[in-house]
């Protein structure tokens, strides 16, 4: 949205559960029409934004990053019916972990011998029940959005492009998915706990999706008519896996000889990668939408920078991310005294004081 806004070309209309996360309260809604709706609803029951669909000749695009559920993308389809030029459905690489073959790539995956990516054609539905059910249970996500692409492609009323991401990383991530690494990486010599991954996730390859390339390749869909009807991967070029991921980041804080230990499943916890399958294949992005991906390492860089920056500078934020490292990971390994010796740490860095009471149980919004 930041991008739109810059180029002054769109009266933008955002609809959403009415939360500003981090600073786009004062980025983004100055800039737009904000309409609260709560998807779990029927849009028809949201009357302004039914007002503005009544009285819009024609939306230029409808960016849909929401459509978490097929009902609720139908819900769109029905109440926005012919006045849409394209609609960009923002989708997911986990709709391939419900597709033919996944089983077995995940376990060659698994045991570091995949040697493929996954390419767009590659997301049909299993023809045996039963596989079919099996992986629908083990990704009821991906079954969600897969078959809310399948309502966008049944659709009569007008185009669309779906977008394929994978696990976004960048500023403003949302899922506090990044910051959990950030912070253990970053503070790994003052907690003295080890980093630890779960055995089983710990060859698994798997793409990224820069917050910045995302959005390129929603402005470049919506400009090029010919990528219409049709899905596309989006991702850095680059494959990872958590344990290469965190020496990664290691390196940028300075950190060359970071210990990772790979160990039982119940003793550790990964919030990368999200799915199994493996990496996602972008040539058919790069040639239709001309997408240019971001070098991962530069990913990393600015992403690294970008929490740094407001780590030190937004109070709010900052204990925001204390908060959820303390509660989702200190509080399960906490020998009596990391969690002193992190916010010790975090005060002599930033010349705050948090008058930690090392007998007190924290929970969110405790800090």
């Amino acid at each position: 949205l930041l991008r739109l806004i810059d180029t002054q070309e769109y009266d933008i209309t955002l609809v959403s559960r009415g939360t500003w996360p981090f600073d786009t309260e004062q980025v983004i809604k100055p800039h737009v029409t904000a309409v609260v709706c709560n998807r779990e609803d029927s849009l028809e029951s949201c009357s302004e934004l039914i007002n503005i669909i009544q009285t819009t000749d024609e939306f230029y695009a409808v960016l849909d990053f929401s459509g978490f559920e097929p009902t609720w993308v139908q819900d769109a389809v029905q109440v926005l019916q012919n006045k849409v030029r394209v609609y960009v459905y923002v989708s997911t690489d986990s709709v391939y972990e419900v597709s033919e073959g996944a089983e077995d790539d995940i376990q060659l995956n698994r045991r570091g011998e995949l040697t493929t990516k996954l390419v767009e054609g590659q997301v049909i539905r299993p023809s045996n029940v039963g596989t079919k059910q099996r992986l629908n249970d083990a990704d009821p996500y991906g079954n969600q959005k897969l078959s809310g692409e399948e309502v966008l492609q049944e659709n009569k009323n007008f185009s669309f492009v779906i977008l394929r991401f994978s696990d976004v990383i960048g500023p403003r991530d949302g899922t506090d998915r990044w910051m959990l690494y950030h912070l253990w990486i970053k503070y790994s010599q003052v907690l003295d706990i080890p980093i630890t991954v779960p055995k089983e996730v710990s060859n698994i390859l798997t793409s990224a999706t820069y917050v910045e390339d995302a959005a390129s390749a929603i402005i470049s869909a919506i400009k090029s008519e010919k990528s219409w009807n049709d899905a596309y991967n989006v991702a850095c070029e680059e494959t990872f896996n958590v344990v290469s991921y965190i020496h990664s980041m290691a390196d940028i804080f300075g950190l060359k000889d970071i210990q990772v230990n790979a160990v039982p499943a119940q003793e550790s916890f990964a919030v990368f990668p999200s799915v199994r399958r493996g990496p996602i294949d972008i040539t058919r992005a790069k040639q239709e939408l001309k997408f240019v991906p971001t070098p991962l390492q530069d990913v990393l860089n600015k992403t690294v920078e970008w929490y740094e920056t407001v780590f030190a500078a937004n109070q709010v934020v900052r204990e925001h991310m204390l908060e959820e490292f303390i509660v989702d990971m200190l509080d399960e390994v906490d020998d009596g005294h990391a969690i002193e010796r992190l916010l010790h740490a975090v005060g002599e860095e930033l010349g705050v004081d948090y008058g930690y009471d090392p007998d007190a149980e924290y929970d969110d919004g405790d800090l």
